[in-house]
């Protein structure tokens, strides 16, 4: 074997370990928090930090590279990767290891996009077409590992991860140290024609559809995953066949490795013709989970298989696209534009899912996979938009329609909801009448809040007696309140007693948080209500406060003395640094009454 494919054993190891930092922090924000002495907010700007600059150093070092050599940038940007690396493993103050991240950020940034360069310049067609696909698979199983390791090696910091990776990086070093690089290196290209070749590259006839497949590759599979912990309901049908959202991630990496096998494919039909029918499959496959609540969820299983081998096949295929149709002189910005491309994607659609929600975002982003994917096999733009366009619409036509299929209207849907939670939930205050149902939105989810009162009131009453529920679209408990005074009366249950009452309870209506409950603490919590004189009676409750480990999200249970639930909260946003709770209290009078409802 000759010393370029012996070095070329390195590069997915070297682009495993890299992309890796993405991920690395995400799973273990509270433990470093406490390690650190900073809240968990702070915690977050240490991979923020390296995001961003990461993005910023994608832009930067390809067209370098173009100037200076690959071979030489790898080597340049590797050594300084590995002594800053080196550098946060001994260091353990917060604000140094937060300068030290960003700058690991930019130099980490050098070796995708160079790398990829370097192979499509110096290896044979074959061996050029493996190693992109063994750097693909690196890419998509970093997220996954990248989270395991972080939470097997960061117990009282971050000196061993650190360590660890620092001497990957080193070895990469020498690896690379071996290689020749045949890139013909242009002494007359200045800053001002890299500059000027931005536009150009990006906008490229030849490159076009390389790069819109690339904005939503990824996009679309962090939109998923954002649903999957979203969507309640998802986790209590896989529940139904033993298995969580983790596990259905756990299933799909053996997908992942669909660039090992899709070389031969991608030889004989072309990149193009490869990222058009994963495109497609990821697309119709995408909408079939999204169809969870109606198909088989073995079904589902099988759609998400499918969803994520689709996605790992379209990404070799783009690379190798840009590859085949990108000049020489332009070819690390090229691939360069791509890796920035690809992980703007992955941040837009975080974005745009957490704030607009996973329900429109996968039905929206299956539908332009599907349309891009016909567009790039070579149906003209014009059509694939129509085709997209009007099997959308069909399905928002559906979703907002007023009337289901037994002939209900939603909110006589959402009554017979609360009405079922109020008998199921056997509450003593079966005999409190309907008060009022409000709509209005919770993080920008849309809920629905029903209050009931005694029979003695007819009018809202702050801070008296009262039920009150809050459910979410699709008729999902995401919080009740009883503030009942004949609460007040008994002596308080252990915290052991608490928590086992809180997770059957929770077995029951909000499956889908067990397989990531946190317990947080459990301890005595008053509420205070008013009796029908106006006097102050405190309830004092045990409270079991949870964090969910997947999206961070906090919820809890409160039982009061009679071992009945008296607060259920889920899916509630705190921030630390801005005061606090940041999700509507929907179930608290105070928070109502400055709103004036």
């Amino acid at each position: 074997m000759s010393r370029d494919l012996c070095s070329l054993c390195f590069f997915p190891i070297a682009a495993l370990c890299i992309v890796t930092q993405l991920y690395l922090l995400l799973p273990v924000t509270l433990l470093l928090s406490r390690i650190m002495g900073v809240n968990e907010q702070q915690i977050g700007l240490l991979t923020s930090a390296f995001i961003l600059f990461y993005a910023v150093g994608m832009l930067i070092w390809g067209p370098i590279s173009d100037r200076f050599g690959r071979k030489r940038i790898m080597l340049i940007t590797m050594a300084v990767l590995t002594s800053l690396t080196f550098a946060i493993a001994l260091n353990d103050h917060f604000l140094s290891v937060l300068i030290m991240r960003a700058f690991q950020g930019f130099f980490a940034a050098a070796f995708p996009p160079v790398a990829l360069a370097w192979m499509s310049e110096n290896l044979q067609i074959r061996n050029k077409l493996r190693g992109i696909a063994l750097m693909s698979s690196a890419f998509l199983l970093s997220g996954i590992i990248g989270q395991w390791f972080g939470e097997a090696t960061i117990i009282d910091g971050l000196f061993w991860p650190m360590l660890i990776l620092g001497i990957c990086y080193g070895l990469s070093f020498l690896a690379i140290s071996l290689l020749k690089d045949r890139h013909t290196i242009s002494q007359h290209t200045g800053v001002l024609t890299i500059i000027s070749s931005v536009l150009p590259t990006l906008f490229s006839h030849a490159l076009r559809k390389a790069y819109a497949a690339s904005f939503f590759i990824l996009a679309s599979l962090v939109s998923f995953y954002i649903y999957l912990t979203q969507e309640p309901a998802f986790a209590t049908s896989l529940a139904t066949i033993n298995l969580d959202p983790a596990g259905l991630r756990l299933m799909a990496i053996p997908c992942m490795l669909m660039p090992l096998l899709v070389t031969r494919f991608i030889t004989k039909y072309g990149p193009e013709r490869t990222i058009a029918y994963a495109l497609i499959a990821a697309g119709i496959s995408l909408f079939g989970q999204y169809l969870f609540a109606l198909i088989p969820i073995w079904f589902v299983v099988v759609f998400h298989l499918i969803f994520v081998a689709a996605i790992s096949t379209a990404i070799p295929g783009v690379i190798g696209l840009i590859s085949q149709r990108s000049l020489p002189e332009v070819r690390g910005l090229a691939v360069s534009l791509y890796t920035f491309i690809l992980f703007f994607g992955v941040s837009l659609g975080n974005s745009l899912s957490l704030q607009y929600g996973g329900e429109i975002m996968v039905p929206v982003l299956s539908f332009t996979l599907t349309g891009l994917g016909l567009w790039i096999y070579g149906m003209t733009a014009k059509k694939s938009i129509s085709v997209s366009l009007l099997a959308l619409f069909s399905l928002v036509m559906y979703s907002v329609s007023p009337v289901k299929a037994n002939g209900l209207s939603k909110v006589e849907v959402m009554m017979m909801n609360v009405d079922s939670y109020k008998q199921r939930l056997a509450l003593s205050e079966l005999d409190y009448q309907i008060l009022f149902t409000i709509d209005g939105l919770m993080d920008k989810q849309p809920i629905t809040l029903s209050r009931y009162q005694p029979q003695t009131s007819d009018s809202i009453r702050y801070g008296y007696a009262q039920v009150s529920f809050v459910l979410d679209t699709e008729g999902r408990l995401k919080g009740f309140a009883r503030m009942n005074p004949q609460l007040a009366v008994g002596q308080q249950v252990s915290k052991e007693n608490a928590e086992t009452i809180a997770r059957d309870f929770l077995a029951e209506y909000a499956a889908d948080l067990l397989p990531v409950m946190d317990v947080q603490w459990v301890a005595p919590h008053d509420e205070v209500v008013l009796d029908t004189d106006g006097k102050k009676i405190t309830l004092t409750g045990m409270k079991v406060k949870s964090r969910n480990r997947d999206n961070g999200l906090y919820f809890w249970v409160i039982v009061a003395p009679d071992s009945s639930v008296m607060v259920f909260e889920r899916d509630i946003n705190w921030d630390f640094i801005r005061a606090g709770r940041q999700t509507e209290k929907w179930l608290h009078d105070s928070w109502l009454k400055k709103q004036k409802w």
